[in-house]
């Protein structure tokens, strides 16, 4: 091998430690040509910046980068145990690449190299400009809540996330949804909300949320849930007399379905009847 050659691919070695075989593959996979030496003064001095990167959905990640003048393709890849991966080319005019069938919440890196074929064979630009990208969180299943006359805690299966968001509104109505709060780890799967009306039904929301490494944000889809808090302990308020008979009445509670009437017989409460 030629000492240029071997300087060059010298300077292609990451500060990973991978070795430059591993990031110099043969351009095509029709293509037998080696890379070769004959670097363009320039061109080899450059690195391409992947501009703008996304999680397009909870499986799959698209990345952006800036043309370089020049090249007559690109190379993607991306960073896995083992070393950086080519994932595949893309032609000069191409300045975007998706890949689906990932896991969802999790960190990835990617590294764009751009390639000039010359009449010796193949020019690349430098091993730089890599970037980290995150897909988004699945979106979340809840599970059974659980009641008391002014609050619902909610509670739902681990999603692989940073955490949670919780959004209510009372059922139907009118109104928009109010943020109630958010946890701050994926196994802090639960959430108590406070200061609710008795015997009250309420909608909620909850989504997960994931940070990437440039501070952005992806949060999965809103998932959906209804339920009721407990009714209010009853307040009475008048009742009357007979020799024969007791009527006493109560407050009336909104949004309960009906209410039961027991006497305390015999050291235990015997139900004397249910009234709408």
């Amino acid at each position: 091998m030629n000492k240029k050659l071997v300087s060059l691919l010298a300077a292609a070695v990451m500060t990973t430690g991978t070795s430059a075989a591993a990031i110099v593959p043969s351009v095509m996979a029709a293509d037998t040509v080696a890379v070769t030496a004959s670097a363009e003064a320039g061109f080899t001095d450059q690195y391409v910046n992947v501009k703008k990167s996304y999680a397009a959905s909870a499986k799959a990640i698209r990345i952006y980068w800036e043309k370089v003048e020049g090249a007559t393709g690109y190379r993607v890849y991306r960073y896995t145990s083992s070393g950086w991966k080519g994932l595949g080319n893309v032609g000069a005019n191409t300045l975007t690449y998706y890949e689906g069938s990932l896991q969802s919440g999790t960190a990835y890196r990617y590294l764009v190299r751009a390639f000039k074929k010359t009449s010796t064979g193949y020019d690349w630009t430098k091993v730089q400009g890599d970037k980290y990208v995150t897909t988004k969180p699945t979106d979340i299943v809840f599970t059974e809540s659980e009641r008391s006359d002014s609050s619902i805690t909610l509670n739902w299966k681990v999603s692989k996330s940073n955490g949670y968001e919780i959004y209510k509104r009372e059922h139907a109505a009118e109104t928009s949804w109010t943020y109630v709060g958010s946890t701050d780890h994926m196994n802090k799967n639960s959430y108590k909300v406070t200061g609710l009306k008795g015997g009250t039904r309420y909608d909620f929301v909850v989504r997960a949320f994931r940070t990437d490494a440039d501070g952005y944000t992806n949060k999965s889809g809103f998932t959906f849930t209804s339920d009721f808090t407990s009714p209010a302990n009853v307040k009475f308020t008048t009742q009357t007399c007979t020799d024969s008979q007791i009527t006493f009445n109560w407050q009336k509670q909104d949004a309960v379905t009906g209410y039961r009437v027991y006497k305390y017989v015999n050291n235990k409460w015997k139900v004397l009847a249910e009234v709408s």
